[in-house]
C-alpha cells in the first residue's frame, strides 16, 4: 500500500505540473459474461484541463456524440496491444463579447458565445494496482491521458474560460453514455480536482479513484441489481422462492453477451441484463421489476399483440422493426425513430404451462438510416446526371430529395443569378487580429438569389421569399447580436462553406402547414452552401428541415456533407453542360451560315458556269474554222479550271462541317494505283522524265477506299511531283506491310526547302521554288491531306533540295491507309463491285499538266485537249425521242431555261415553268414524259415539287431529273433518297443531259405499260376469286391474312376490313391447331392442311402451299363429312390413347429400371478398372522401393516408371469423372421420382448472383480442361445495369439445370475437332418479347437500374453453345422428352436420356422454359437457352468474425478437427485430407465415441466437428444433441458441428439441423468447399 502512495503521489505531482491538458479515468474490464465499461467522463484532471474546458461535463460536450465518442471510448478501453496514440477535435464554447474596440474574449459574465476547434493527439498509460497479482485490468486500475496540442491554443490569462450553459437542457442520452453502448458517465459522483489542490490531495484523491466500482453508468452491475432488488414487492416473490426455472431463465439472461430480459409470470415482471439496460438507456432502472404494459407503455400499441401470439406459444420475431423510443434530447419531441431486430421466445415450465417470454433485441437504426440517406444519393446522382441547365437540375434534385421525408421534411433551393452578382470594395484594415483589435475588412461579395423551388412549403410561405440579395463578408466575425426577426444564416453558411444547423422558432415552423416526415412541427434545420470548393461565389444555398425523430449526431452530420458536396458537383456539371449547349448552338449557327454561304456561292458559280461552258463546248462541235476552235478550246480549259476549284472549296467547306462522307468499297490496291498512275505517264515521258509503277501482282487483299477521293489523292500526288521535277524520274509505288499499306510518290525535282516543310499542307501555302507553273491555288496538298485522314490514313513528306550538296535530291509523299474495316463508318461501307466512272477530275488534271512546258519547249499536236478527251469514253447513240413527247423544264433562271430549250427542242415538245409551284399545276394539266428542274427555286424549290410529284397519284409515275450546283456525293445521295430519279450536277455537258433525259424518258414509258398490264390482270385474278366456289385466302410471312374472297367471307362470317382477325372467327377449340399449322408451314416452307371449324359452326378443310410471299390456300365446306367421320373415329380414338399411355407408363418404368442400371454399372465398372491400374502399379512400385531399401541401392527413375505413373494419373482422373457422372445421374433420377410422386417442390434461398454461377459452372471446368476444351463465362451488361447482387431463388434446382447443359455439352464438344464451350448469362425485367428464350435487347425498360434493397421480379437467361456435332432435325422435337435421346447421342454416347426432360420440368417449376436453337443442326454444335424467374434481394446479414489479434501470426493455424464417421475408407480418406492440408484430425467410429473424444478434450476444444448422421451405436443426431445438452449445463464448451450426410432430401437436411448441427454438407463433397467451410465459418 505504502509503494502503491508512492507511485500515485509522484503521478500526482507529475500531472500537475504537466502545461497541457491531462486527467485520469478508471479502468474497468469487460467481464465474460456482463457487458458494463468505463465512465467516459474524467474522475481527476489538472489546471490546464480546468482552464480549457472548466469542468468534466464541458469536456463531454466538446467531445459531442455519434462517432468521435465512439473512437474515443473504444480507444480508452482498448489493451496495450492498440496504438496508445488517439487524435480527437473538440469544439470548445468561449465566452465573447463585442464594444467599440472591437471582439473581445473575457470570462463567464456575457452572453455571447461561439465555439472554437481544439485538437489534441492523447497518449495513454495505464497504472496497474499492485495489490492485484492478476495481469488483467481490474476496477482498481487506473488510465492516465496526457495531451498534446496539434492546434493553436488561445493565449492570454482571460482567454482561457469555457462557456458555461445558462439553462440545463434535457439530456438523456449523455446522462446514460457509457463505454460501450454509448451510455455514458453513471450516477457516481465525478471527483473533479484541479491542479490548485495540494499534492497530498491530489494524491488522495487518485488513491479513491482506485476503488471506483464497475457497472452500468458506473454503477452497480446488473447480477448486483438483480441480487439486491426488493423482489419481496413484487409478483415475482422473494427471490429465495423462486422456481428452478425461473432461477434459470434469470441466470441465462444475465450472462448473455447480448441484450436480451426475460418476461415473467401473467403480469410479464421485466428482468434484464447489461445490454438491454444499455439499450433502454434513460428507462434504467426504473423498468426493472415493473408490468411489461408499464415499462414499455408508449410501445404497447405495436408490442401488444406480439405478446399475445407468443402467450399462446408461438415464437415471434422481426427485423428492422421500427420502435418509437422515449430517448432524444428534444423537449418537444422525445421518440426517437429506432430500428431493431428483436425476437420473442415462449419458456414453457415444467408442467407444460406458459411461463415467461424470452426476448433478444439488436438495433439496427444506423443501418436502415444509413441505406435510406445512400439510396437518396444515389437516386440524386442518377437523376440529375443528365440535366443540361440550372432549372432542371432544380427541379430533378427537388423531386428525388422530396422522396426522403423523414431527413427531408421540407426544403428551399435557392440558385444564384451570376448576371447580378457584384463585389463593393471597402477599405482594408491591414492591422493584425489581436484581441481587442478590429477585424480586417475585404472586399465584401453581393449576391443574388431566386428560388428554384420548395418542397413542403406554401408559396407564399414569408420566411421564404422568392428573390433574396444579400451581402457576404468574408472577414465578419459570426458573433452577432441575435436578430429581432428570425433569418436564415445563409451568408454564415457562404462564407463558411459550411453547412449551418439553426433552430426554427415556433412562429417560423407553425406557418409549415404540410408536415411532411413523421408529421411533427419542424424544431430545426440546415443551410447548405452549394459550391465547389475553390468557387469564390456559391451556384446556390440549400434549406432543408432536420429529421425530428432522429438526433443530428455525426451520422447525420456526414450525410449533410456529402449531399452538399454531390450537388455543389453535379449542380457545377450541369452548369458546364448548358455553357456547352450554348456554345455549340452558337457554333452550329456559325457553321450554318457558313455553309449557306458556300453553297449559295457554288450555286451562283455553277450555273454562269454551265451557261458559259455548254454552249462553249456545242460550237466546238459545230464550228470548222482550225483558229476559231482553238480559242474555243483555251475558254473550255479555264472553265474546267473554275469547275475544280469550285469543287474544291465545296470540298473543304464539307469538311469543316463534318459533313464530307466517304462510301468505302473493297479495291485490289495495286492495280487499282497502276491503272489511274498510267493516265499520267504520255505526258511525263513526253516530258523525257522517267515514269515508273511499281506494286505487288500477287497481293490479294483489299483495301477499303472512296474512290472518288482517292483518284484526287493519287492525281494532285502526281500532278505535284510533275510540275516541280525538271529533270530525272518520278516513281509510284504501292507497298503493303502486315496492317497497313503505303502509296509511295518519290521525285527527284528540285524539293522542298526544310523551312516549308511543316507548312506545305496549310491552305494557300505555295513554295518558292523552280516549277513548270506558277498557276494554282495553294490548297491541292491541304485536301489531299483531308482526304486521307478521311480514309483513316496518314501522309508524311520528306524532301532534299539541290543547295543541301546532295545530288539525291527530291520529294517523297507517303500516304498510309489501314487495312480492315474497323477504322471507318459501318454505314459507308458499300460492299458492291466498283463501278466504271469516267474520270473527269483526271481529264482536266493531265491536260493541264499537259500544257506545263520548260522553256524551249514546242507544243506538238498530241499534247492538245484532244488527245485525253478518249477518258470520256464516249460513244454516241441514235436519240429515241417520240416527236410527240413532251418535257418540263424547270428553273428561276431565264437563261438556264432558254439553253437547255434550245438542246430538248430540236427533238420533242418542251413547256417552261420557273418555280415548282407553276410546275406542279403545269405537269397536272398537260402530263409530260419527263420532268427537268433545278434544286434551288422560289415559292417551290426543286425538293419539294419532287415531294409533291411523288404524293400525286397522277403524277407519280413520271420520271424527274434534277440539275443543282451542289456536286458533292452527300448532294447527289440527298437528291436520289428524296425520290429524284436521277440527278445531274452543274456544269453538265448538253451530250450528257440528252442520254440521261432519254434513258428516263423511256423507263417511264415502259413502267407505265407494266403498270397498265398489272392492272388488267388483277381484273382477271379479282373475277376468278370471286367466282370461285370454295373459299381463297393469302397470308404473308408473319401469318397475317392479307386478303381473301366472299366465299371465304361466307364460309367464316369474317365482314369487310376484319382479314387481321381472321383467327378470331375460327372455333376456340381449334384456334391454336390452325395457328400452329399456319406457323409450321411457314418456318418448314411446305404446305400443308388442317381440318377445323369456323365460330358459326361450318367445318371446313384448310389447304395451303408456302411462297416466298407467305402462303396461298383454299377452304371447303366439310361440315356434313366431318361430323360424322368425327363421330365414328372419337370412340376409336379415346381408346387408343389410354392403351398408349398406359404402354408408354409401363415401357418407361422399364426403361428407368435399365437405363439407371446401366448407367450406373458403367461408372462404377471404369471405377474399379482403374483403381486395379492404380493399385496394381502401386504395389510394383512398393516392392521396388522395399528392394532398393533391403540392398541399400539407390532407386533409378525410368521411363516405364513415369508412364506408370502417367497411367495412375489418367486412372485417377478418370474415377473423378465417373463420380462425377454418377452423382449427375442419381441427381436426375431422383429428380425424376420426386416428379412421379409429385414432391419436387422449390426451397427459395437468398444468394450472390454472379458468385453463385461462377461456382456453379466451375463445377466442370476442371473436366473440361482436363478434355482440352476451351471455355468461357460471360455475364452481360445487363447484369450491371440492372444492378443485380442478390437474388433469390431455388439455387439448387437452377444449378442442376446449368449442369445438365454443361455436361451435355462436355460430352459432344469432346469429339469436336474445334473443342470449345460458351457459357452467356443476362438478365432483364421482361420475359421474352416471342415464343423463344431469347434475351430481349430491345426493350427500354431493361435500361433502368433496381434500386438497392427492392424486391423485384426479373428474367434471367442462360445459353449454353458447344461446337459439337450439333443435332438431327428430327431430333429437335423429341428432345425435351422423357429417355429421349439425340442421333449423335444415341449413337455414339448413350446415356439416360433424363438430363434435359429434368431440366425442362425445372426451368416451368421456376416460372420458365428451355429450348434448342433451330440452327443447332449437324455440323454448326448446338446452342441450348433456358430463362427462369427470380427476384431481387438485399444483401443477407453478414455474420462478424472475430478481428485477429495483433500478436498472431499471419500464417493460418492448424485446425483441430474431430471426424465422427463409421465408413473405414470414407473416415481414412478425410483423415488423410485433412492432415495434408493443415489440419490435426482424429477420428471416431461412432456418436458415442465422438462424445467421449469432446469430453476428454474439454481443455482443449475442436475447431470443427464433421459428424456422418447415420452410424452405429449412437447415431450423429444423437451425439448432437447430447452434446448440445451438455453445452447448455456448462459441461462442455461451445462447438461447432458439420453434419456429412447422403442424405439429401431437405426434410433429411432439415432434421439435422434441428438437432443443433450448424452447417449440413451432401456426399460426394469437394475436400476445397469443406475446407473453406472450416476455416471461414462467417460463409
Amino acid at each position: 500500500m505504502l509503494q502503491d502512495e508512492g507511485r500515485l503521489k509522484g503521478v500526482s505531482e507529475f500531472l500537475s505540473s504537466y502545461p497541457f491538458p491531462a486527467w485520469i479515468h478508471t479502468a474497468t474490464p469487460l467481464s465474460l459474461h456482463i457487458r458494463s465499461g468505463v465512465s467516459l467522463q474524467p474522475k481527476w484532471f489538472n489546471s490546464a484541463f480546468e482552464t480549457l474546458f472548466s469542468s468534466s461535463e464541458q469536456f463531454m460536450d466538446a467531445l459531442g456524440t455519434g462517432d468521435p465518442l465512439l473512437s474515443f471510448g473504444i480507444w480508452l478501453e482498448a489493451t496495450e496491444a492498440v496504438s496508445t496514440t488517439h487524435t480527437v477535435s473538440l469544439k470548445v464554447k468561449w465566452i465573447y463579447d463585442r464594444n467599440a474596440n472591437g471582439i473581445e474574449l473575457l470570462g463567464r459574465d456575457n452572453t455571447e458565445s461561439s465555439e472554437l476547434l481544439v485538437q489534441l493527439e492523447l497518449t495513454k498509460t495505464v497504472i496497474k494496482n499492485t495489490n492485484d497479482n492478476s495481469n488483467t485490468p481490474n476496477t482498481h486500475d487506473l488510465t492516465v491521458i496526457t495531451s498534446v496540442p496539434r492546434s493553436i491554443l488561445p493565449e492570454g490569462e482571460n482567454l482561457l474560460k469555457a462557456a458555461t450553459p445558462k439553462a440545463k437542457i434535457r439530456n438523456r442520452r449523455r446522462a446514460a453514455l457509457k463505454l460501450h453502448d454509448l451510455p455514458g458517465f453513471g450516477t457516481t459522483p465525478v471527483l473533479s480536482h484541479s491542479s490548485r489542490s495540494s499534492s497530498a490531495e491530489s494524491s488522495s484523491t487518485i488513491s479513491e479513484l482506485m476503488g471506483v466500482g464497475k457497472g452500468v453508468r458506473g454503477g452497480p452491475t446488473m447480477v448486483e441489481m438483480v441480487e439486491h432488488f426488493p423482489w419481496e414487492n413484487t409478483d415475482l416473490g422473494p427471490r429465495e422462492e423462486w422456481d428452478v426455472c425461473l432461477r434459470q431463465a434469470v441466470d441465462l439472461t444475465l450472462n448473455s453477451p447480448f441484450p436480451v430480459s426475460v418476461w415473467w409470470g401473467p403480469d410479464l415482471t421485466l428482468v434484464y441484463n447489461d445490454g438491454y439496460a444499455a439499450m433502454s438507456t434513460t428507462k434504467h432502472p426504473f423498468i426493472l421489476g415493473q408490468k411489461g404494459h408499464v415499462a414499455w407503455g408508449e410501445l404497447w400499441d405495436i408490442l401488444g399483440p406480439a405478446v399475445h401470439e407468443c402467450i399462446k406459444g408461438n415464437a415471434v420475431h422481426k427485423y428492422d422493426d421500427l420502435l418509437f423510443m422515449d430517448r432524444l434530447e428534444s423537449e418537444e419531441q422525445s421518440l426517437e425513430e429506432s430500428y431493431h431486430s428483436w425476437s420473442w421466445t415462449p419458456i414453457i415450465d415444467s408442467r407444460g404451462h406458459f411461463a415467461g417470454l424470452y426476448n433478444a433485441t439488436f438495433e439496427t437504426s444506423q443501418k436502415v438510416v444509413a441505406e435510406r440517406r445512400l439510396n437518396t444519393l444515389q437516386l440524386l446522382g442518377s437523376n440529375t446526371a443528365t440535366a443540361q441547365n440550372k432549372e432542371t437540375f432544380c427541379q430533378a434534385a427537388l423531386a428525388t430529395l422530396e422522396e426522403n421525408d423523414k431527413d427531408i421534411p421540407f426544403a428551399a433551393f435557392y440558385l444564384s443569378d451570376p448576371s447580378n452578382a457584384a463585389s463593393e470594395p471597402t477599405t482594408s484594415d491591414t492591422t493584425p487580429q489581436n484581441a481587442g483589435a478590429p477585424l480586417p475588412a475585404l472586399d465584401s461579395i453581393k449576391l443574388s438569389l431566386r428560388l428554384g423551388g420548395t418542397i413542403g412549403l406554401s408559396e407564399d410561405f414569408e420566411y421564404i421569399p422568392q428573390n433574396l440579395n444579400i451581402v457576404v463578408h468574408p472577414m465578419e466575425p459570426p458573433l452577432l447580436n441575435p436578430p429581432t426577426q428570425f433569418r436564415w444564416p445563409i451568408q454564415q453558411a457562404i462564407r463558411d462553406k459550411q453547412p449551418i444547423r439553426v433552430a426554427i422558432p415556433h412562429h417560423v415552423s407553425d406557418g409549415i402547414l404540410r408536415r411532411r416526415g413523421w408529421g411533427d412541427r419542424p424544431s430545426h434545420a440546415v443551410v447548405i452552401p452549394i459550391a465547389g470548393d475553390g468557387d469564390a461565389r456559391p451556384l446556390g444555398v440549400l434549406i432543408t428541415g432536420l429529421n425530428t425523430r432522429r438526433s443530428f449526431d455525426a451520422d447525420y452530420s456526414k450525410w449533410v456533407d456529402v449531399l452538399r458536396s454531390s450537388m455543389s458537383s453535379l449542380l457545377a456539371a450541369s452548369i458546364a453542360r448548358e455553357d456547352e449547349v450554348k456554345r455549340a448552338e452558337r457554333l452550329a449557327e456559325l457553321d450554318a451560315a457558313k455553309t449557306a454561304l458556300f453553297s449559295n456561292a457554288s450555286h451562283e458559280l455553277r450555273t454562269p458556269l454551265t451557261l458559259i461552258g455548254g454552249p462553249i463546248a456545242d460550237c466546238m462541235a459545230e464550228v470548222k474554222d482550225a483558229k476559231i476552235k482553238a480559242k474555243l478550246a483555251t475558254a473550255a480549259r479555264n472553265i474546267d479550271r473554275l469547275v475544280r476549284l469550285v469543287d474544291s472549296l465545296m470540298d473543304f467547306s464539307r469538311l469543316e462541317a463534318g459533313r464530307l462522307e466517304g462510301r468505302y468499297s473493297p479495291v485490289q490496291f495495286g492495280p487499282y494505283v497502276a491503272e489511274l498512275a498510267s493516265v499520267f505517264k504520255p505526258v511525263i515521258e513526253k516530258a523525257n522524265l522517267d515514269f515508273t509503277i511499281t506494286y505487288d501482282p500477287d497481293e490479294t487483299r483489299a483495301v477499303l477506299i472512296d474512290q472518288d477521293y482517292m483518284e484526287k489523292i493519287i492525281f494532285n500526288l502526281i500532278g505535284n511531283a510533275f510540275k516541280y521535277t525538271l529533270t530525272g524520274s518520278i516513281a509510284v509505288e504501292v507497298a503493303y506491310s502486315e496492317k497497313d499499306v503505303s502509296l509511295i510518290v518519290r521525285d527527284t525535282g528540285v524539293g522542298i526547302p526544310e523551312a516549308d516543310l511543316p507548312r506545305i499542307w496549310d491552305r494557300f501555302h505555295r513554295v518558292e521554288a523552280t516549277s513548270r507553273s506558277h498557276e494554282g491555288t495553294g490548297i491541292g496538298l491541304s485536301l489531299t491531306k483531308q482526304f486521307v485522314q478521311l480514309h483513316a490514313g496518314t501522309i508524311h513528306v520528306s524532301s532534299v533540295t539541290p543547295s543541301e550538296g546532295s545530288s539525291d535530291h527530291g520529294s517523297t509523299f507517303t500516304a498510309t491507309f489501314p487495312l480492315g474495316k474497323d477504322h471507318l463508318p459501318a454505314s459507308q461501307l458499300v460492299y458492291e463491285a466498283p463501278s466504271s466512272k469516267k474520270q473527269s477530275y483526271a481529264k482536266g488534271i493531265v491536260a493541264e499538266a499537259a500544257r506545263w512546258r520548260q522553256t524551249g519547249d514546242s507544243m506538238t499536236p498530241s499534247d492538245s485537249d484532244e488527245s485525253y478527251s478518249s477518258l470520256d469514253g464516249h460513244r454516241y447513240f441514235d436519240l429515241s425521242f417520240d416527236p410527240e413527247d413532251l418535257v418540263l423544264l424547270v428553273d428561276d433562271n431565264q437563261d438556264m431555261l432558254e439553253y437547255i430549250k434550245g438542246i430538248f427542242g430540236r427533238y420533242c415538245h418542251v413547256r417552261i415553268a420557273n418555280n415548282g409551284q407553276v410546275a406542279l399545276e403545269m405537269a397536272r394539266r398537260f402530263s409530260p414524259q419527263l420532268i427537268i428542274s433545278d434544286v434551288m427555286m422560289p415559292i417551290l424549290d426543286g425538293f419539294g415539287l419532287v415531294a409533291a410529284a411523288k404524293a400525286d397519284p397522277l403524277l407519280q409515275a413520271i420520271p424527274i431529273i434534277l440539275l443543282s450546283a451542289r456536286a458533292g456525293d452527300s448532294n447527289r445521295a440527298e437528291g436520289i433518297l428524296c425520290g429524284a430519279d436521277d440527278y445531274i450536277p452543274k456544269p453538265f455537258s448538253s451530250r450528257e443531259l440528252l442520254a440521261r433525259a432519254n434513258l428516263q424518258i423511256q423507263l417511264g414509258k415502259r413502267k407505265r405499260d407494266m403498270e397498265y398490264r398489272f392492272q388488267e390482270r388483277t381484273k382477271e385474278v379479282q373475277i376468278l376469286t370471286d367466282l370461285s366456289p370454295v373459299g381463297l385466302f393469302r397470308v404473308d410471312n408473319e401469318g397475317n391474312m392479307l386478303q381473301c374472297n366472299d366465299r371465304f367471307r361466307e364460309l367464316s362470317g369474317l365482314g369487310l376490313a376484319q382479314e387481321s382477325q381472321w383467327l378470331d372467327f375460327v372455333h376456340q377449340d381449334y384456334h391454336s391447331q390452325v395457328k400452329v399449322a399456319l406457323n409450321e408451314a411457314l418456318q418448314k416452307q411446305h404446305e400443308g392442311s388442317v381440318d377445323f371449324v369456323f365460330s358459326n359452326g361450318i367445318w371446313v378443310k384448310c389447304s395451303f402451299r408456302w411462297w416466298k410471299h407467305g402462303l396461298v390456300g383454299t377452304v371447303t365446306d366439310m361440315t356434313m363429312t366431318r361430323l360424322y367421320e368425327e363421330s365414328l373415329t372419337k370412340r376409336a380414338d379415346e381408346a387408343e390413347e389410354r392403351r398408349i399411355e398406359a404402354e408408354e407408363r409401363r415401357r418407361g418404368q422399364e426403361l428407368l429400371v435399365d437405363v439407371t442400371s446401366h448407367e450406373l454399372r458403367q461408372p462404377v465398372s471404369a471405377v474399379i478398372n482403374c483403381a486395379g491400374i492404380v493399385l496394381g502399379n502401386l504395389s510394383r512400385l512398393r516392392k521396388v522401393l522395399g528392394e532398393c531399401e533391403e540392398q541399400k541401392q539407390r532407386f533409378e527413375v525410368t521411363r516405364e516408371l513415369l508412364s506408370e505413373i502417367d497411367e495412375d494419373l489418367e486412372s485417377l482422373n478418370a474415377i473423378e469423372l465417373c463420380g462425377i457422372a454418377q452423382g449427375h445421374i442419381v441427381n436426375d433420377i431422383l429428380t425424376l421420382s420426386r416428379m412421379q410422386l409429385h414432391m419436387l417442390t422449390l426451397q427459395e434461398s437468398t444468394f450472390p448472383f454472379i458468385r453463385e454461377v461462377r461456382q456453379v459452372c466451375s463445377i466442370l471446368f476442371n473436366e473440361m480442361r482436363s478434355k482440352g476444351i476451351k471455355y468461357s463465362l460471360i455475364f452481360g451488361d445487363s447484369i450491371q445495369r440492372l444492378g443485380i447482387k442478390y437474388v433469390s431463388a431455388d439455387k439448387i434446382r437452377f444449378g442442376q439445370v446449368i449442369i445438365n447443359l454443361l455436361s451435355n455439352a462436355i460430352k459432344f464438344s469432346q469429339i469436336s475437332t474445334e473443342k470449345s464451350i460458351s457459357i452467356t448469362v443476362e438478365v432483364s425485367r421482361n420475359p421474352p418479347t416471342d415464343d423463344s428464350c431469347k434475351y430481349p435487347v430491345d426493350i427500354a425498360e431493361n435500361e433502368e437500374p433496381i434500386p438497392i434493397g427492392q424486391r423485384v421480379p426479373i428474367q434471367v437467361y442462360v445459353s449454353v453453345k458447344d461446337s459439337g456435332p450439333g443435332l438431327q432435325p428430327k431430333d429437335l422435337e423429341l428432345l425435351f422428352q422423357r429417355f429421349q435421346k439425340g442421333t449423335n447421342s444415341e449413337v455414339v454416347f448413350g446415356g439416360s436420356g433424363l438430363g434435359l426432360f429434368v431440366s425442362r420440368k425445372i426451368c416451368d417449376l421456376l416460372g420458365g422454359k428451355i429450348e434448342v436453337d433451330a440452327c443447332s443442326i449437324a455440323g454448326n454444335g448446338s446452342i441450348f437457352r433456358f430463362y427462369v424467374l427470380m427476384y431481387t434481394e438485399s444483401a443477407p446479414l453478414q455474420h462478424t468474425t472475430k478481428p485477429q489479434n495483433l500478436g498472431e501470426t499471419n500464417a493460418s493455424p492448424p485446425l483441430r478437427v474431430l471426424v465422427a464417421e463409421d465408413n473405414q475408407v470414407n473416415r481414412r480418406i478425410l483423415l488423410r485430407q485433412l492432415k495434408t492440408n493443415n489440419c490435426i484430425p482424429s477420428a471416431a467410429i461412432n456418436g458415442a465415441e465422438a462424445v467421449e473424444f469432446v469430453t476428454k478434450a474439454a481443455d482443449e476444444p475442436f475447431d470443427c466437428i464433421l459428424m456422418d448422421c447415420e452410424m452405429p451405436v449412437m447415431s450423429g443426431l444423437d451425439a448432437t444433441r447430447e452434446l448440445r445438452r451438455m453445452e447448455m449445463n456448462g459441461l462442455i464448451p461451445p462447438q461447432r458441428i458439420i453434419a456429412l450426410t447422403g442424405n439429401a432430401r431437405s426434410e433429411q437436411l432439415q432434421n439435422a439441423l434441428d438437432a443443433g448441427m450448424d452447417e449440413v454438407m451432401t456426399k460426394p463433397y469437394r475436400i476445397n468447399e469443406l475446407l473453406e467451410r472450416l476455416r471461414n465459418p462467417s460463409q
